[in-house]
């Protein structure tokens, strides 16, 4: 199969050893990195042999990945980084390195991502929403990839590494990691285990309702099930979820493991059906941008605009602009952080619109996302 995408998880080992160091390479990168001259700082590095501990796991192991042969060609690299100074700064260092055309690993394209929440300084968001935020990014840049990544999860949190192992399995993704005392890195092999869908057939009501309220108050989460207690929750629904207790309260969300789990089967979107996620607003209040091109585009569009925000998981239909040089009968529809993008092309143009939904998970939008394909498609 071919690959050209890597996704990486990222540590601070690069910036931690430049630190040590005052004088040669090391510390002529480093005064450039503390200047926020990540440019200038990369190219330093090349002065380095690739293997050099100094350049810390991520490069090491890149150029391990390179010279075993593991990838066809070099497109996307997608860096994870937490979100911290020290991750930024790192990741924007690694960003300027991976794209100079000077050295045999210069990808086309190299996307830094910052995981909201994923830092270690605050052990609640850590672990109810950083580590999710983890999970969430990786599985979107694989599924951006789809048959064409691998993952590289040699360094960051022994968190990061682990869930990057475990849902690299899940979605069948090879999954590759430098030991610190190996010359070279390897593929990690499958496990021997298997996730079976049956809890989520039986309980897809549960999965959706901590899915899509991603973190929500145990009381109102046991009264929704009908459970009196915690001890009612059936056990192998547990294994998923998380119960923090944040300024005397009881919070309950689904766990790392249980996003993992869910990545592996295949959702369930009636679940939107349930009268928690709609909205009673009426669909004229919905609709918003009406200046100028706008008028004349969304006449034009107005039926299938009012269809859209006729759906009860519409909150906002934001007509953001609009291009007159380009037209057409299609669409081009996707799922963003916390809401959905709509590019429409029609006889008076093409709109740009930004929907907002009741919630903002990603499973909850790529729901609704399937639903406005399905009005878009009806009303051609």
């Amino acid at each position: 199969m071919y690959r050209d995408t890597v996704v990486c998880t990222v540590g601070t080992s690069l910036l931690n050893n430049l630190k040590k160091e005052s004088d040669g390479v090391s510390g002529e990168a480093w005064r450039e990195i503390s200047k926020k001259n990540y440019r200038a700082a990369a190219k330093t590095l090349l002065k380095l042999d690739p293997d050099d501990k100094v350049l810390g796991a991520e490069i090491n192991s890149m150029f391990s990945l390179a010279r075993k042969g593991y990838l066809d060609s070099l497109q996307k690299l997608y860096l994870l980084v937490s979100d911290t100074e020290e991750g930024r700064a790192v990741g924007n260092l690694l960003r300027e390195y991976f794209t100079l055309e000077d050295h045999l690993l210069s990808f086309k394209s190299v996307e830094l991502v910052v995981i909201e929440k994923l830092d270690d300084k605050n052990r609640n968001n850590f672990k109810i929403q950083g580590l999710r935020n983890f999970i969430r990014e990786l599985a979107r840049c694989i599924k951006e990839n789809k048959n064409r990544v691998i993952i590289n999860a040699t360094a960051g949190y022994k968190a990061m590494i682990a869930y990057a192992v475990l849902l690299g399995q899940v979605l069948n993704i090879p999954v590759y990691y430098r030991y610190e005392t190996f010359d070279e890195i390897v593929e990690l092999l499958p496990l021997p285990v298997q996730l079976s869908p049956d809890v989520y057939t039986r309980h897809a009501r549960v999965f959706a309702f901590l899915e899509y309220g991603e973190v929500v108050e145990e009381d109102v989460f046991l009264r929704k099930f009908n459970w009196r207690a915690w001890g009612e929750v059936p056990e192998e629904l547990k294994i998923f979820v998380d119960r923090v207790e944040i300024d005397s309260k009881k919070y309950v969300s689904l766990n790392p493991l249980g996003l993992i789990y869910l990545e592996g089967v295949e959702w369930d979107c009636s679940t939107i059906e349930d009268p928690t996620y709609k909205t009673n607003k009426k669909a004229e209040d919905k609709i918003r941008g009406t200046g100028g091109h706008a008028l004349k585009f969304l006449q034009h569009n107005e039926k299938k605009l009012e269809a859209i925000a006729k759906l009860p998981w519409v909150t906002e239909v934001i007509f953001k602009g609009s291009s007159e040089m380009e037209s057409g009968d299609s669409y081009k529809i996707r799922v963003e952080k916390d809401h959905i993008s709509l590019n429409l092309y029609t006889k008076a143009g093409m709109g740009f619109l930004e929907i907002r939904t009741t919630f903002s998970s990603p499973k909850f939008l790529e729901c609704v996302k399937r639903a406005i394909e399905d009005v878009l498609e009806k009303r051609g």
